[in-house]
């Protein structure tokens, strides 16, 4: 568990590395917290040709999501062959060609909303987002990337997305470049890019439909040496002694349940959960192309991306609101947030519900006009209403059990680390997951052929801690705002009704909030700062740089005048 304690290495570790000679300070970032910390070195390597022999035998892969379409972008570069189980038979035959918008369809209240093709993705069509690391990670990992979204009309554009709490802007934008630009897409339209560019760039990979059901333990109890899984038709196959088993089942967590059914020593422990209650609804809109110049928008409808974030002042509210343009085609419109709060499924529900937040600051008024023009031409923009809700957020701690752990078994996406989607960090980790997996294949021959699981999930866990655990929670800015910065579980447990992992308590880590609330209020004055954690939150660079001495100082500074 994250505390005090790691809060002080990481302080350690950057004023030795760091302050004492600024030579040294970069080579320690650079070859110890970066790798440590971060997979952007991994990028360099992703979707090259492996330098050693291939590793003989099948690498499987259990649910065939977006976690198990880039584990097995991965695993076909260094295994002789990858087969993907997948449950739902329209991702074997047709899944890279779907449209988003088909199958609309009334509720029983008569709300528009989509017929969800994906049966085991809840949050299919609702809100996603993605950071620049993801989009990274495809560039390297497909060669025709490019080339596939320009054939969907797309093209990579600045990540901001003009974050606010309670109305006052929040965090300066990344500087703009290749390594700082994004889709703002739907999660209909990426996933089936990605399985397209996986059948295509990566010839091998074979998929099969159907249901892993366990596994079966070696005799000396060091791996897996049997998968077994259903066919459409009922009957039960197995795969015997797979090189690699990688759990992709996304929410469900299946290869947890199923190492212990397969008497492998797996705590119930391992998995830290917490509860708290989150719902959101998606409204899209199809706008079409002659109504997209008139819209209210600061810059015309090609110059505009994200528009606007709005992040509630906990001490007063919890919801937020999230509009932009996805798809290039079609504005999104997320209300929602932790608790019980109103669910808009109209556009004059959603006016309401933007004119109840308690913006200390008010909300652009672009806002409003443009809310005015949809309500005015809805008739035109076929809307849809989708709500999605989660309870439960959970972290499998496998690195703390490598000992216990099958030598062949990995497990990433959702069935390691499952967080709350609010701040839709997700997709972007799960590349991160495909990326140190790369990274582990690449130092393995047959002479550490047996450690594999240890040293992802130990490589794994510096990577993940940070988005669990870090340190940030409440602060308190000249404008008295309770604010939150980057791991979700920090800020969920600012809030009342979140129950919290059975061994915590929601006052742990005060030392870490304190430096982290201090290096907000920084980061409203100073746009280094500002770009520095936003850097942060989007995985590109090692937590540690917040800890750098020009950084540190000022905070001991705020410290010691009580600023």
């Amino acid at each position: 568990m994250a505390s005090t304690t790691d809060f002080l290495w990481y302080l350690s570790t950057a004023v030795v590395g760091c302050a004492t000679i600024p030579a040294l300070g970069k080579l320690f970032r650079s070859k110890v917290l970066v790798p440590r910390y971060c997979a952007v070195q991994d990028l360099e390597q992703a979707g090259k040709p492996r330098s050693k022999p291939k590793l003989k035998g099948q690498a499987v892969i259990c649910g065939g999501s977006v976690a198990g379409l880039l584990a097995a972008a991965v695993a076909i570069d260094h295994y002789e062959s990858v087969l993907i189980i997948e449950a739902e038979e329209n991702l074997i035959d047709s899944g890279s060609n779907w449209k988003f918008d088909d199958g609309i369809r009334l509720s029983p209240d008569g709300v528009p909303i989509h017929v969800n093709p994906r049966s085991r993705v809840k949050q299919y069509t609702s809100t996603h987002a993605y950071m620049p690391m993801c989009f990274r990670t495809l560039r390297n990992l497909f060669p025709s990337y490019q080339e596939e979204i320009e054939k969907l009309g797309l093209e990579e554009r600045f990540h901001d997305t003009k974050f606010h709490v309670a109305g006052f802007p929040l965090f300066g934008a990344f500087d703009d470049g290749p390594d700082t630009s994004v889709l703002w897409v739907t999660r209909g339209t990426l996933e089936p890019l990605i399985r397209k560019l996986v059948l295509q760039d990566k010839p091998g990979i074979q998929f099969t439909e159907g249901t892993v059901t366990g596994f079966q333990r070696s005799t000396d109890g060091k791996s897996i040496d049997e998968l077994n899984w259903r066919n459409p038709k009922g009957a039960t196959l197995a795969i015997q002694n797979p090189s690699l088993v990688i759990d992709a089942t996304g929410t469900t967590q299946a290869g947890f349940k199923w190492l212990s059914k397969a008497g492998f020593d797996i705590p119930a422990g391992l998995r830290a959960q917490y509860q708290v209650p989150l719902h959101y609804v998606t409204t899209l809109l199809r706008v079409p192309p002659h109504l997209r110049g008139k819209l209210p928008l600061e810059n015309s409808w090609d110059e505009t991306d994200w528009i606007y974030v709005y992040l509630p002042d906990f001490s007063k509210e919890t919801g937020i609101l999230s509009i932009g343009i996805v798809d290039r085609d079609k504005i999104l419109i997320c209300c929602g947030g932790w608790g019980d709060l109103p669910r808009p499924h109209s556009i004059p529900e959603i006016k309401q519900y933007v004119h109840n937040l308690q913006a200390q600051r008010p909300i652009d008024a672009r806002i409003f006009e443009l809310l005015d023009f949809f309500e005015e031409h809805i008739d035109e923009l076929n809307p849809t209403y989708t709500d999605a809700s989660q309870n439960i957020c959970s972290y499998i701690q496998y690195h703390t059990l490598a000992a216990s752990l099958p030598s062949n078994f990995v497990a990433i996406g959702d069935s390691v680390l499952q967080l709350n989607p609010i701040f839709g960090q997700g997709v972007t980790l799960t590349a991160i997951e495909a990326l140190t997996l790369d990274s582990i294949l690449r130092q393995t021959d047959t002479s550490n052929l047996y450690d594999i699981s240890a040293r992802f999930f130990k490589l794994l866990a510096g990577r993940l801690d940070y988005a669990w655990f870090v340190f940030r929670s409440r602060v308190y800015l000249t404008y008295n705002l309770t604010l939150y910065r980057n791991s979700t579980k920090d800020t969920d447990y600012l809030l009342p009704f979140t129950i919290p992992v059975e061994v915590e308590d929601k006052s742990i880590r005060r030392l870490a909030r304190w430096y982290s609330g201090a290096v907000m209020k920084l980061a409203f004055r100073d746009p280094s700062v500002a770009d520095s954690l936003a850097k942060i939150r989007g995985f590109a660079v090692p937590q540690t740089d917040l800890l750098a001495p020009s950084i540190l100082a000022r905070v001991l500074w705020m410290g010691l005048t009580n600023q």
